[in-house]
């Protein structure tokens, strides 16, 4: 499935406000990826430079700040207005204990003439990578020897009721292709060593239009700029029926190393 980035852009720029208000799984996820990091480095030396790919509003980005105060931070988002509302959380903090960070808008899914990286992290943003495989192997060559991948995704799992219930219809999924552990360890081939484990986080929705709303409230919408009609939206809805949605991820938690 084609991704458009303008479109990403304009879908998590849009969402910035409402963003930290609904983005609860997002904030879990990030939490879960931190505890990660802090494990494969807890005991040894400090990567002296360290890359995050789409931080948003800053949900991993201040742990990584907190815990590598000594590095040196390229921090990156697709959204300039995601970026904004994250450097603002973390000025004081950049400040209080002389970080060396710089916040830059950056497309995952455009041409990026990488520096040397000893740490690569990120959060729930390779779904939205067009060619995933190809920007593995384009980080790998920019870590340094020894230097650690780390990264969350969503797994196939995610949405299954809802990607049923399109395909039961005929309706085309408006949703970013996503891959299973398999698929995710031959994109990370180009690396020594890849360990993957998934988790399952759910979510409760009062209804069908209320999982709907709350995608678009953090931007994690159509991607593909084939816009999904009023009448068929109504279809699928009516085919998930009233009530309660549960709103299932699988999150894949992946550490690479060169």
């Amino acid at each position: 499935m084609k991704i458009n980035s303008d479109i990403v852009n304009k879908n998590f720029s849009r969402a910035a406000s409402t963003y930290d208000s609904y983005a609860g799984i997002q904030r879990v996820t990030a939490g879960r990826l931190l505890l990660l990091i802090k494990d494969e480095y807890r005991g040894i030396a400090t990567p002296g430079r360290v890359f995050e790919a789409g931080c948003g509003t800053g949900f991993l980005t201040g742990g990584l700040l907190e815990f590598f105060p000594s590095a040196n931070f390229a921090v990156t988002d697709i959204s300039g207005k995601m970026l904004d509302l994250c450097k603002s959380k973390y000025l004081q903090l950049i400040s209080r204990k002389a970080i060396a960070a710089e916040f830059k808008v950056v497309d995952m899914n455009g041409a990026i003439d990488f520096t040397t990286i000893d740490l690569f992290a990120s959060s729930l943003t390779f779904q939205w990578i067009e060619d995933q495989e190809a920007l593995m192997n384009k980080i790998c060559r920019a870590l340094s020897p020894g230097g650690v991948l780390v990264f969350s995704t969503l797994g196939k799992g995610t949405f299954e009721n809802v990607r049923k219930t399109f395909l039961k219809l005929g309706i085309s999924y408006p949703g970013p292709e996503l891959f299973s552990e398999c698929e995710i360890r031959k994109n990370c081939s180009a690396f020594a060593d890849c360990k993957i484990h998934s988790g399952t986080v759910t979510q409760d929705f009062s209804s069908a239009k209320s999982f709907f709303s709350g995608l678009q409230k953090i931007g994690s919408v159509n991607a593909t700029g084939n816009r999904i009609s009023s009448s068929d939206l109504k279809k699928v809805m009516k085919a998930l029926g009233v009530g309660t949605l549960t709103a299932r991820y699988e999150v894949l938690y992946c550490v690479c190393k060169k």
